[in-house]
């Protein structure tokens, strides 16, 4: 009896062990399934769209006209030669900075000595003239002297033979004779007087041609120059004179423009200078610049002719523009000149990207709480390369997608891209200036290899 309750004992025991060890095993595989399902739903990455964003914020937009043009002077002096001259030395180049009496050019004293030895020549000249109308003069009043005289005595030598022939001491022949002598002797007067004054007049005329010859002469040598200095402080814009060569009279040697009196000159076709007007701002740009430099200015003068441009069907038109300082800027130097034509400042933008067209109304994607993108229409105003002004739908602060595209959804939730891990553009990208498709409102993207 005792060792079948002690069988009973142990086969209940045995069963009640096999019991907890199921109920364990039990346990086990069910905290196996909860951690294997807690691991695989942890490894599920939910997934969601990156946007970058870009905060609503102030600023200014301008609408412009770019063109490159030239810085010139109001005071600009050409130098000329005055005289046929071989150039020595140049002293100075193009772009160089000079002062009132700087030496620039220098000649050959050839020129200037074969012109005074001219003048010595013509001044020996003259006074060979000079002595032999002294001599004709001399001569022609002793031939006088002495033809008066012998006249004298021709007259009293047929005073004489008349005298006599009236009482017969001499005769008729004799009596012509004498008369024949003085008529000679008279003859020969005027003969002597007429050639010696015709001589003296010839030597007079070479005298004052010699004479005049001699004035163009020093009038020359007053024209050539040993140096050309710069007539006013600035800076050297053109420079023809080359070392060697022989300039010609009135040929330009070089130009100096005066620094201290500049301003920029641009040409507009018909189609940009219909927009602008004096007063307008100017942002000036330049090479001659130091990096990031600009220079304000404004608009000062509109030429009022049109000249005709390469285009047949175009024409450009001067624009002046005052500089309101020069730094760097010289005359003659490359500028270009930003003229804003219409602006508006201190408003509300946002970047041309962010915003979409569709059936002629605007909207944006502002980032709300959650993260989850809703999509808003917004009023635009003025807009230029890269921005809209926007006139309402959006406060300052928000939040909006950058960069809105068609996959977007209002409600939709998207991930914010790092600003720091934004990843940098393409090089070769630019903005192509054209309006916004029905669907987006941003610039087209294109690589300066691609045709957009």
């Amino acid at each position: 009896m005792n060792t079948e309750i002690s069988e009973i004992v142990e086969t209940i025991v045995s069963r009640r062990k096999k019991s907890q060890n199921k109920n364990r095993i039990c346990k086990f595989l069910l905290m196996l399934v909860v951690v294997m399902a807690a691991v695989v739903s942890c490894g599920k990455k939910e997934n969601v769209a990156e946007y970058e964003v870009t905060n609503v914020q102030l600023g200014d937009i301008s609408l412009s006209v770019s063109k490159t043009g030239q810085v010139v002077s109001d005071n600009a002096v050409s130098v000329y030669t005055t005289a046929s001259q071989r150039v020595s030395k140049v002293f100075f180049k193009e772009g160089d900075n000079v002062k009132k009496g700087d030496v620039v050019v220098t000649f050959y004293p050839v020129d200037k000595n074969e012109t005074l030895r001219k003048i010595k020549m013509k001044t020996l000249e003259i006074k060979k003239y000079e002595r032999n109308i002294a001599d004709a003069k001399g001569s022609l009043r002793r031939k006088k002297e002495s033809k008066s005289l012998e006249i004298q005595q021709k007259s009293r030598d047929l005073y004489n033979a008349e005298e006599l022939y009236k009482v017969g001491g001499e005769t008729r022949v004799n009596v012509d004779d004498a008369r024949k002598a003085l008529r000679n002797s008279r003859i020969d007067l005027d003969t002597v007087d007429s050639e010696q004054k015709a001589s003296i007049e010839d030597s007079r005329t070479a005298l004052k041609t010699a004479k005049l010859e001699l004035a163009t002469l020093q009038e020359d040598l007053a024209l050539i120059k040993d140096q050309i200095t710069s007539p006013v402080n600035g800076v050297i814009t053109e420079m023809t004179a080359d070392e060697n060569y022989k300039v010609n009279t009135e040929t330009t040697l070089f130009k100096v423009s005066d620094s201290q009196n500049m301003r920029a000159e641009v040409s507009l076709s018909d189609t940009q200078v219909k927009n602008i007007e004096v007063g307008q701002r100017v942002e000036i740009t330049s090479d001659a610049l130091p990096d990031g430099e600009k220079v304000e200015g404004e608009v000062s003068q509109i030429s009022g002719v049109a000249k005709k441009s390469s285009s047949l069907d175009e024409s450009d038109t001067v624009v002046k523009i005052n500089l309101n300082e020069t730094r760097g800027l010289k005359p003659g130097a490359t500028i270009t000149a930003k003229i804003f034509y219409k602006e508006s400042k201190n408003v509300t933008k946002l970047p041309y990207s962010s915003v979409i067209n569709e059936n002629g109304k605007y909207y944006v994607f502002v980032v709300g709480k959650g993260n989850k993108v809703s999509k808003k229409e917004v009023k635009v105003g003025l807009n230029d390369d890269s921005y809209y002004e926007i006139a309402s739908g959006v406060s300052i602060g928000e939040k909006v997608i950058t960069v809105a595209d068609e996959t977007l959804k209002d409600g939709q939730k998207i991930k914010i891209a790092d600003p720091s891990k934004q990843k940098m553009k393409p090089k070769g990208v630019i903005f192509k200036e054209e309006k916004p498709s029905q669907r987006g409102g941003g610039p087209v993207l294109c690589r300066k290899e691609a045709i957009c």
